[in-house]
């Protein structure tokens, strides 16, 4: 599997090359033409695919016809359908093309400098025209079905032949738009079928439109309604385009389908909408600002939804700028913020807000919604901040929000969210804080999520997950806050997770994933916060843990670790708290703890601990709270600053106080 190593080329003696038969994927490596010694070479039943380096032809023995690949030496320049188009752009690499053509006599095209044949077939691969070499402009009648196109190139030097394959479907002409009949925020749009057709072959109609602009407007803008076929008396057709914006001008146009595909759009029909409430009310002043008016009638449309048995001041006649939680903003206005967090909202999450385009920061957190989130809220791409915490939705995160590709913050902690973890998120790659904890989120963890590389924040605790934590996640370089804990993760700690070295916390702990400590976690100098508690880890305490000098909390309670408490970690002289205890640790307190000068917390019960208390715990003047008794067998006396501390299991342990 896996690509040709390029390196292979090196093998200037090499005879015989044989690598059929196999499950190789890319490209065949350049350097294979510089192997003049090669005279058997088998790349069959692979999955190769770009071109055959040019030096390979000369090769006596090999099996290159079977690839169906050109040669590396570019021969054709350009190859065009007119009328009609490539279903795939022109790539000189590529020798198989499927072409569409709406009339019955198409022009072949081919550009380039070498000598070339052209052949017309029909489907039953029999010719129907013989072309020179010239390549100027070939015509053909299209049969009804499929007419294939076959250009064969020869390059000047007579050395390379490749050749390239069109199949042209012949597809409907453009139907003729008879009216379009304005409504409120909709169209009546009626056509008549393709002359040459009468609509015999058709089995479908297409209707698009967009906003009239004054621009020039890119194929992607159109909104496309498929399969709008609704034969009325006449013999006519016609379709009510809803959803649309008040006081608006549309272009529409509209195609015809038959089996083999859809043929040309028809011309275009310009019309508006009946004047919009919005603007009529006065909530819009401005008829000629089409976006802000969209944004009004979008939010009435969702005002009921949203709030539930609750009341917004949503209205038609008042000014957008005055209705609970907008902001509006830019040149020219719209609406770029809605804010009711805390409102006690007790509706659904209307999918009309995907509507809201120029919308950068959504704040529905802390209420009472239910239902589940739409997969439209995926269309907002202006999105920066999405919070929707502290709510009662159910249901999966739609895959969806992965196109919200300006999203910095993303909180939907606090629901009761099910499934799994969507991979497209990954394609979050601005994104800078994941919030998706206290939820039911089951699966594994996507291990695609590595690449979002300005993560600063991911908090997936309190979930079902299970799988082990993916090595991936050491991709987040950025991560300063890690919290996985409250899961069922196993597969132990990945060492991998010590090259996040921005990290501050790491959270794994109450998930069953056994194994040892990394030692490598004593690379991460930026952490401050450890908490592996509750996770079946065994083994011993890495000495290495000492070297993480800004640590403050070190939380290993709870497990199987044995051996003895590393004297490094008295070099930790920023901690403040230390819970080692519930493991099977055994020999002496290291006297070295009594230089955590800023240790409040000093948990060691419940092991098997033996010796003398060091005197020098008796230095740790901020100390508010010791745990020393349970499993533990100390001998001597308990330092006299030790017992000062009022917090203390000192009359478990059966000891004096020293002198």
């Amino acid at each position: 599997t896996g690509p040709i190593p390029e390196e292979l080329g090196a093998l200037s003696n090499l005879e015989q090359l044989l690598l059929g038969e196999n499950d190789l994927t890319g490209s065949i490596p350049t350097s294979f033409g510089d192997l003049e010694n090669l005279r058997v070479l088998t790349l069959r039943e692979n999955r190769l695919d770009g071109c055959v380096p040019e030096g390979l032809r000369d090769v006596g023995s090999n099996d290159l016809d079977d690839l169906n690949l050109p040669f590396c030496d570019v021969l054709l320049e350009s190859l065009s359908i007119s009328p009609g188009e490539l279903v795939q752009s022109f790539d000189p690499y590529r020798t198989d093309y499927t072409a569409l053509a709406s009339e019955t006599r198409v022009t072949v095209t081919a550009v380039n400098e070498h000598s070339a044949t052209l052949k017309f077939l029909d489907r039953n691969d029999r010719e129907i025209a013989d072309a020179d070499a010239a390549l100027d402009g070939h015509q053909v009648n299209l049969r009804t079905g499929l007419t294939v196109i076959k250009v064969g190139l020869t390059s000047q030097d007579g050395q390379s032949v490749n050749s390239y394959t069109v199949a042209v479907h012949r597809v409907p002409s453009a139907p003729s738009i008879e009216s379009v009949v304005s409504g409120d925020r909709e169209l009546r749009v009626s056509w008549t079928a393709p002359d040459e057709t009468g609509g015999s072959d058709i089995v479908a109609y297409d209707l698009r439109y967009v906003q009239t602009a004054a621009d020039e407007v890119e194929e992607s803008d159109w909104t496309v309604v498929e399969n709008v076929w609704t034969s009325v008396a006449g013999g006519d057709f016609q379709h009510v385009v809803t959803g649309l914006t008040g006081s608006t001008q549309y272009d529409l146009q509209v195609r015809a389908l038959n089996r083999s595909g859809g043929g040309a759009w028809s011309d275009t029909a310009t019309q508006s909408t009946e004047s919009s409430v919005c603007v009529t009310g006065g909530a819009a002043t401005d008829a000629a600002n089409t976006g802000l008016i969209s944004d009004c009638e979008t939010l009435l449309d969702a005002r009921d939804i949203l709030a539930g048995t609750r009341l917004l001041n949503w209205s038609a006649d008042t000014s957008l700028a005055e209705w609970d939680g907008i902001t509006l903003d830019g040149t020219p206005r719209r609406v770029v913020q809605l804010s009711l967090y805390g409102k006690v909202l007790n509706g659904t999450l209307p999918a009309e807000l995907g509507k809201l385009t120029s919308l950068q920061r959504l704040y529905l957190n802390h209420n009472e919604l239910v239902g589940t989130i739409p997969g439209e809220l995926g269309e907002m791409l202006n999105l920066t901040q999405l919070y929707l915490h502290r709510n009662r939705l159910t249901g999966e995160i739609p895959e969806q929000l992965g196109n919200l590709s300006n999203l910095e913050w993303l909180s939907l902690y606090g629901n009761d969210l099910t499934g799994e973890i969507p991979t497209d998120l990954a394609d979050l790659t601005n994104l800078k804080r994941l919030y998706l904890n206290h939820n039911e989120l089951s699966g594994e963890i996507p291990s695609e999520l590595g690449r979002m590389t300005n993560l600063t924040h991911l908090f997936l605790h309190r979930n079902d997950l299970n799988g082990e934590i993916p090595v991936g996640l050491a991709g987040m370089t950025n991560l300063v806050w890690l919290s996985l804990y409250s899961n069922e993760l196993t597969g132990g700690i990945p060492r991998e997770l010590a090259d996040l070295t921005k990290l501050k916390r790491l959270y794994l702990h109450a998930n069953p994933l056994g194994g040892t400590i990394p030692p490598e976690l004593g690379e991460m100098s930026s952490l401050t916060h450890l908490v592996l508690l509750r996770s079946e880890l065994t083994g011993e305490i890495p000495a290495e843990l000492g070297q993480l000098e800004n640590l403050e909390w070190l939380a290993l309670y709870d497990n199987e670790l044995t051996g003895h408490i590393p004297g490094e970690l008295g070099d930790l002289a920023k901690l403040n708290r230390l819970y080692l205890h519930v493991n099977q640790l055994e020999g002496a307190i290291p006297s070295e703890l009594g230089k955590l000068t800023a240790l409040t917390n000093l948990w060691l019960s419940n092991n098997r601990l033996s010796g003398d208390i060091p005197a020098e715990l008796g230095g740790l003047d901020n100390l508010v709270r010791w745990r020393l008794s349970g499993g533990n067998l100390f001998t001597g006396c308990v330092p006299a600053g030790l017992a000062a501390v009022t917090n203390n299991d000192m009359a478990a342990l059966g000891l004096d106080i020293c002198p």
